[in-house]
């Protein structure tokens, strides 16, 4: 039995391990009825309130609207494995938002001259691939794939918003 657990008159007079206060419940100043809330009004002295209803807070948040998810994706021959080995190459500033899976690169973008360095450091010369949404839905690997991608767009974009997110 555990020790810190007393019950009844004779464990508190004789075991004061504990410091006990005592609350005094009268049966007929205390009854519970409908429509009867003057709890605050009788015990407000003993309670400290924890809420303070004269101070007015506001509530903002920095979140910005996020309209739309991009409805494809690309994907590309890479020259690497994994995304250590790409960010090995190249910046962060010179790649989109993009996922790494058996040497394939799954982005939502189609890699023109803005990302011509990650194109000449990291992919080969093949063309990418172009997926529906349509496509990506009937497919479970590329549903999971997109959902990774898409948490790699939402962190992009939280991180220009100069957020976090996990």
């Amino acid at each position: 039995m555990d020790t810190d657990i007393f019950m009844g008159k004779e464990n508190l007079k004789t075991a004061k391990k504990k410091n006990t206060n005592a609350i005094t419940f009268h049966k007929t100043e205390n009854l519970l009825q409908v429509g009867n809330n003057d709890f605050t009004t009788k015990f407000c002295n003993s309670f400290r309130s924890r809420v303070n209803f004269d101070i007015k807070e506001y509530l903002t948040s920095n979140f910005l609207k996020y309209k739309q998810h991009p409805r494809q994706m690309y994907v590309y021959e890479s020259l690497f494995k994994n995304k250590k080995a790409i960010y090995e190459v190249i910046e962060q500033n010179e790649a989109p938002f993009f996922i790494v899976y058996n040497s394939l690169v799954y982005t939502a973008f189609e890699l023109g001259r803005e990302y011509s360095s990650f194109k000449l450091k990291v992919l080969k010369d093949i063309p990418g691939k172009f997926i529906t949404y349509t496509a990506i839905l009937e497919e479970r690997n590329l549903r999971n794939h997109y959902t990774e991608l898409l948490n790699e767009h939402l962190k992009y974009f939280l991180r220009t918003k100069k957020l976090a997110f996990q």
